[in-house]
């Protein structure tokens, strides 16, 4: 059974958590967009992981914050969810283009 409030071994340094929830945070707001500000990222990565604006934009900063293990777990799971689906985009965009310019090998 998964434990909500596991605390995170010592061997998971703070910077360490800080730097993996912004790599995170920071990859769910990809595809930047021309003219995409911050805020804009921020709140696409929020929506994205199902977090709050404000837990965002902590780790996006990372600015000094208790990360709980259950969080970061959630959100590396919401992160591979969200890689799959940005690559099921991809394959079909691939698939699209390889129709157009008449490459069967797609």
């Amino acid at each position: 059974m998964h434990n909500q409030n596991r605390i995170l071994p010592m061997s998971h340094t703070v910077e360490g958590v800080e730097a993996e929830a912004q790599r995170i945070v920071r990859a769910a707001a990809e595809p930047w967009l021309p003219g995409d500000s911050v805020k804009t990222a921020i709140g696409r990565a929020a929506r994205a992981l199902g977090l709050g604006y404000r837990r965002t934009q902590q780790a996006w900063y990372r600015q000094p914050a208790a990360w709980r293990a259950a969080e970061l777990d959630a959100m590396r799971t919401r992160h591979r969810d969200v890689l799959r689906r940005r690559q099921d985009r991809l394959r079909a965009e691939l698939a699209s283009l390889a129709a157009l310019v008449g490459d069967e090998a797609a």
